[in-house]
């Protein structure tokens, strides 16, 4: 109790058991643990492992089978290269420099920079004098195929009477190499502490990372945009002996780091686990050391570490990458929707458009999905492309080419039948009636010819007009005269099996003087000469007709039924006629061109009473009615 570093080590060990107790669920999800097979490990002590090139580790051992005495001057820890295949099988065993191993010292902890040209790695040497082990870390340069002898670091790295060792390096922004390594160098925190230096002044990480115990064998593994430090340690709650732990960094400062946790079994057992390294072209390969029992061993159960592979259960991410083209044509600003399809339904995840290129990109797709995406563009038929990331366990890139283009218009058969209206002698077929199909602008409402055709001797005309637009269709034949219709096909959509066609019949009145015709559905309200709004559909019927035919002048004809006395009737039709004028005027029509006639019931078309003296409202009907009539042409002009 006197000894504050030991009280706070004990303290750890009893929330290690607790720990252990929890069956707290392990921060890394392992598949399998296996020592590996083969040449690698041996009775003794092997260490440090470090993944390169394609299936090769680097890694020291001393490669004894019998334990190794204190002051054995012949038997030391190297470095070595072995291939590594099928998970945990070793072979080719191979000493990895002469000029890196030497004799007389302790070779081992190499840690490769990220570009592959300098080794760092540490020397150890013996004590004999004080029954221990000083290291210090080394540095050696690829030559070619070889490399340099080694060279003692500087003061950022070592301290004359103090140890340091494992280090680990990444590469700044600026190209330097980062060293994170374990030191008892003075400022720490107790025994060996874990550092930072890229070759100036090093950084002791800080509290949340060292404790009054040991803390080595750092590894820094980048992960979704985050930097995670795996290093071992005695100082933190763990199962015995040194655990592996990790920790996040919360921002650029190497002291600020996050909450430390127990990676947890199989990778952590009562014995000490250290040296935890990930693949990194393989993340679900990783390796550490152990000296847990079933080791290979020359005395104890728990004497001698072995290196041990680990199976990772690493969650597994797609991209998917594309080109939008019209034909060959990258195309640009394409809406591009990522759909995860679930039970045959879709959920929009995220939407882009493309790039200059045509090209877009979704990162980050969580396996055991089914997705699609969906290109489009206005005016262009989409493209759509399917893919599953259903089983996969490592990251995948998908892409494809998506193709849109104008979609060919929808043509529709405008169809109909040309009739002439001679007034009370009906009307019948016109053949030799020119139809012209004019499409309306839907911004500027400007009218431009997409068709013209003549009906034939039976007056029937057929013509072909795309869906999606409003049409404006005019007859003209030199004794008739000239009449308009509109299309509206903007909001069509043909259903299965339809028959595209529209069925359009014009009828034209004959242009004879004097010759009147009735206007349809003309209302007005009881006793009165006021148009109710039911009539001013064909109100426009007739204005159309005036505004088609410029040169006639006409005569807008009102007549009543029986009902009422005669003097009221001629006044009121007279009325009505000219409300009839007032209206056609108010919408452009000259005033020259109109006249308006009261006919009162002077001039039936049916009898107002039936032959036994009983009112006969169908006839009466039929005498309420406005007419127009030509009754001659502006400065004589008849076209």
């Amino acid at each position: 109790k006197d000894n504050p570093q030991y009280l706070a080590l004990a303290k750890n060990k009893i929330k290690g058991c607790a720990l252990a107790q929890s069956k707290k669920e392990a921060l890394l999800e392992i598949k399998r643990v296996e020592a590996l097979e083969g040449p690698v490990n041996s009775k003794y002590t092997e260490m440090s492992p470090i993944p390169f090139g394609e299936g090769q580790i680097l890694y020291a051992g001393i490669g004894a089978d019998e334990m190794v005495a204190q002051r054995n001057q012949s038997v030391y820890s190297q470095l070595y290269t072995a291939s590594v295949s099928d998970f945990n099988k070793s072979s080719n065993k191979t000493n990895f420099s002469n000029t890196v191993n030497r004799k007389g010292a302790h070779i081992g902890n190499g840690a490769f920079s990220p570009d592959g040209n300098r080794l760092y790695h540490t020397v150890c040497e013996r004590d004999i004098q004080n029954n221990r082990v000083k290291c210090q870390l080394y540095l050696s340069t690829k030559e070619g195929d070889s490399w340099s002898a080694s060279e003692k670091l500087g003061d950022a790295y070592n301290v004359d009477g103090y140890s340091s060792s494992t280090p680990y390096v990444v590469s700044s922004e600026d190209g330097k190499d980062i060293v994170y390594y374990s030191s008892n160098r003075p400022g720490g925190q107790g025994d060996l502490d874990i550092w930072v230096t890229d070759g100036s002044s090093p950084v002791n990480l800080g509290t949340t990372i060292n404790t009054v115990g040991t803390e080595t064998t750092p590894f820094l593994q980048a992960s979704e945009g985050k930097s995670h430090l795996f290093f071992s340690s005695e100082g933190h709650p763990g199962f015995g002996g040194l655990d592996v732990f990790r920790a996040t960094k919360t921002n650029s400062n190497f002291t600020s780091w996050g909450k430390v946790s127990n990676v947890g079994a199989p990778i952590n057992s009562p014995a000490d686990d250290l040296y935890f390294v990930s693949n990194l072209s393989n993340k679900k390969q990783s390796y550490f050391v152990s000296n847990r029992e079933g080791t290979k061993s020359v005395s104890s159960k728990t004497c001698c570490d072995d290196i041990f592979a680990a199976e990772l259960k690493v969650d597994a991410f797609a991209s998917m990458t594309g080109i939008v083209y019209e034909d060959k044509t990258p195309i640009v600003g394409a809406v591009v929707n990522l759909y995860e399809v679930i039970d045959g339904k879709k959920q929009l995840i995220k939407s882009i458009q493309t790039e200059a290129n045509g090209e877009f990109r979704f990162n980050q797709l969580p396996a055991g999905k089914q997705y699609l995406v969906e290109v489009s563009k206005k005016g262009y038929e989409g493209d759509q492309y399917e893919f599953s990331t259903v089983g996969m366990e490592e990251n995948k890139g998908f892409s494809n080419k998506f193709y849109i283009k104008k979609p060919k218009p929808i043509s529709l058969a405008l169809c109909g039948t040309t009739y002439s209206d001679k007034g009370a002698k009906g009307k019948s077929p016109l053949g030799g009636v020119k139809v012209e199909i004019y499409k309306i602008d839907p911004s500027t409402q400007k009218q431009s010819l997409v068709k013209s055709t003549v009906s034939d001797a039976r007056g029937q005309y057929c013509s072909d007009i795309p869906i999606g637009y409003r049409f404006k269709v005019m007859a003209t034949e030199s004794n008739h005269l000239t009449v308009s219709d509109f299309v509206d096909l903007r909001s069509y959509q043909p259903k299965g099996n339809d028959v595209l066609k529209k069925d359009l019949d014009l009828v034209l009145q004959y242009k004879q003087v004097g010759l009147s015709f009735k206007i349809e559905n003309i209302y007005y309200d009881f006793d009165s000469a006021t148009l109710r709004e039911e009539s001013i559909t064909s109100m426009y019927k007739i204005l159309s007709i005036l505004n088609n035919n410029p040169s006639i002048v006409v005569e807008m004809g009102s007549h009543t039924d029986s009902k009422g006395s005669e003097t009221y009737n001629q006044r009121l039709s007279q009325q009505r006629a000219q409300s009839v004028v007032d209206w056609l005027v108010k919408n452009g029509i000259p005033s020259s061109r109109l006249t308006a006639k009261g006919y009162g019931e002077s001039t039936p078309v049916a009898a107002n009473k039936n032959p036994d003296g009983s009112d006969n409202p169908d006839g009466r009907q039929l005498n309420r009615r406005t007419e127009f009539k030509v009754i001659g042409y502006v400065d004589g002009l008849k076209n």
